[in-house]
């Protein structure tokens, strides 16, 4: 999921807020894996019913890519999952690790569709429970497979992976653990391999908004695009593409707050004791402001794809292919 804040990005704090933020993302600092595991669970560990009302059957999380003819949010989510997969230059056989597993779809598209052998990390035992009952359900326990670690586990796997993607969670590294996010992603790749990154992101580094990290993103940094190019073509990635889609995720946004609303007695019913009204307003909040802060004019919120290779010179010269039979609407 990606972390926004809406209105005006260019003002100057509040000093107590500014003091309050600081230390907030200093005592919620991914430091280590059980720091990384507590801030992730207390988003992503609540229950699966909640995000299945908000997101759809699907629970994909994260933008849809809304082509021409795509009318429904599933239609639209899992059109950027085989988006994604094309741009991976996705081939049967592949060994592809995702970072931030979700719950399943885009691992199960990539090994049913493409054929591709994948590893999840997953650091949400919820999470992956959901997603091996989904694995079980549809007999690919053969073909995907869920490790609970955190991505720097991946420094442990050097040159084991022939494709790596991570989905709206970039986000989640914090601002002092993005070099060791980008670091693991080359030290895991072999030659010659492909990833893609789907992150939210700013051109200029901004503080995440204090209500954002504290209320719904626990230990998250929207990252700077300059920054984190830097840091690929540091560690040696190199960039072949980034492709801007904001738009796509203002309007799958829009989505999620309309069955938020719709479906919210049925969330409360879930645990009236965790959904409470400040729950509510908190998350109505939230996601007005990802709505807005994509919107033109709102803010200057971004969604880009950012694809690389490890090294230069192995990307398909024609980029056809990534397009085929994808009108791209707005």
């Amino acid at each position: 999921m990606r972390m926004a804040f809406s209105g005006a990005y260019r003002y100057r704090a509040n000093p107590l807020l500014l003091a309050k933020r600081t230390y907030l993302e200093w005592r919620n600092n991914n430091r280590d894996f059980a720091q990384a595991k507590a801030n992730a669970r207390r988003h992503y560990g609540l229950p699966f019913e909640f995000f299945r009302l908000m997101l759809g059957d699907d629970c994909l999380y994260a933008e849809g890519y809304w082509s021409e003819g795509a009318t429904t949010l599933a239609e639209a989510q899992r059109q950027r999952c085989d988006y994604i997969c094309r741009k991976l230059v996705l081939r049967p056989g592949d060994r592809l690790v995702e970072v931030g597993s979700g719950w399943g779809d885009m691992a199960m598209l990539a090994a049913e569709t493409y054929g591709a052998d994948v590893v999840n990390y997953g650091l949400v035992p919820e999470q992956n429970r959901v997603m091996q009952a989904r694995l079980e359900r549809r007999g690919l326990t053969g073909q995907v497979r869920i490790v609970e670690r955190d991505h720097r586990d991946l420094l442990q796997e050097p040159a084991a992976y022939d494709r790596y993607l991570s989905v709206g969670v970039y986000e989640h590294a914090g601002f002092a653990c993005q070099p060791l996010w980008i670091e693991s992603i080359a030290t895991t790749l072999k030659p010659g391999g492909i990833g893609v990154i789907s992150t939210t992101g700013y051109i200029e580094r901004f503080a995440t908004e204090f209500l954002t990290i504290k209320y719904v993103f626990a230990g998250g940094s929207v990252p700077s695009l300059p920054r984190t190019l830097e840091l690929l073509d540091r560690y040696g990635l190199h960039v072949v593409e980034v492709e801007e889609l904001s738009w796509h995720y203002q309007h799958t946004a829009e989505h999620w707050l309309s069955n938020f609303r719709v479906h919210w007695p049925e969330i409360q019913a879930i645990d009236p004791s965790v959904f409470t009204e400040r729950f509510r307003r908190v998350w109505n909040y939230y996601l007005c402001g990802v709505i807005e802060g994509f919107r033109p004019g709102g803010g200057n919120l971004n969604l880009h794809h950012i694809t690389f290779t490890k090294g230069k010179g192995h990307y398909p010269k024609d980029r056809g292919f990534t397009y085929a039979g994808n009108d791209t609407a707005g």
